[in-house]
């Protein structure tokens, strides 16, 4: 005898199925390896970091301890993943920009990419996740090396107005930095394009070539922290306590 199904147990298998989107079955798993920071070294502590992470609807925020390296994400099944680790969530961020193609694998976080979806996670998340990943970084990565030197205004305004294309990739020339002095020792810079510092005790700095924006240099020995900051109303040095200690 053929068994007919009524519309009530139709009805019923729909809400089962709407149910279980709901609780998220419909996701997958990425697993975000945070590497070790420039700063990290054998006399330093590890450095805990503040991870966001969206996937267009609205940023979510996890703390992620001194201990841990490794974090499981889980996202929706088919959407576009910007994650950034903000290292004691002040100083300068590693990041990932996932696409649906990324499963379980584990995605290393780095700092040029970091760049981008810092950036990416300030305007319209929709907008921010619907932008073509792949074409964004193997375009950056054509233009330089070193992700900050791009206009971030031309870059987020082609973004925004949906016109992405090379032309979007401009690169700025690096300003000279020139008679900054220094406290004696070794300065280590947390970019890992930028080379460590041996001021003498003249406390005299080579002139540096800096792009726009915060450049952060640690000096172990004095557990203190120099800040310099790159804009279009010149070059400021700032001194603070380091937010990262030595171990002994």
């Amino acid at each position: 005898m053929r068994k007919i199904f009524s519309p009530c147990f139709f009805l019923s298998l729909c809400v089962l199925f709407l149910c279980s989107c709901k609780d998220g079955s419909l996701s997958r798993t990425v697993s975000i390896i945070i590497p070790e920071h420039p700063w990290e070294t054998q006399d330093v502590e590890k450095m805990w970091y503040s991870l966001q992470w969206s996937d267009g609807s609205w940023v979510r925020t996890l703390f992620v301890d001194n201990g841990t390296r490794n974090v499981q994400l889980k996202v929706p099944l088919g959407a576009n993943i910007i994650v950034c680790a903000y290292p004691m969530d002040d100083l300068m961020p590693f990041g990932a920009l996932i696409s649906p193609a990324v499963g379980e694998a584990g995605v290393v976080l780095d700092q040029d990419t970091g760049f981008l979806a810092d950036l990416l996670l300030g305007i319209e998340l929709e907008v921010a996740c619907s932008v073509n990943f792949d074409m964004l970084v193997k375009y950056a990565s054509r233009s330089t090396s070193d992700f900050r030197l791009l206009d971030a205004d031309v870059l987020l305004t082609d973004i925004l107005n949906g016109r992405l294309s090379e032309r979007s990739f401009r690169v700025l020339e690096p300003v000279e930095a020139s008679d900054l002095l220094f406290y004696p020792g070794i300065w280590e810079s947390e970019s890992v394009h930028e080379n460590a510092l041996a001021v003498g005790a003249d406390g005299v700095v080579p002139a540096l070539e800096l792009g726009r924006g915060v450049h952060r240099y640690l000096c172990v020995s004095r557990q203190l922290e120099i800040r310099i900051v790159v804009s279009q109303d010149g070059i400021f040095k700032y001194e603070r306590p380091a937010l990262i200690s030595r171990l002994t």
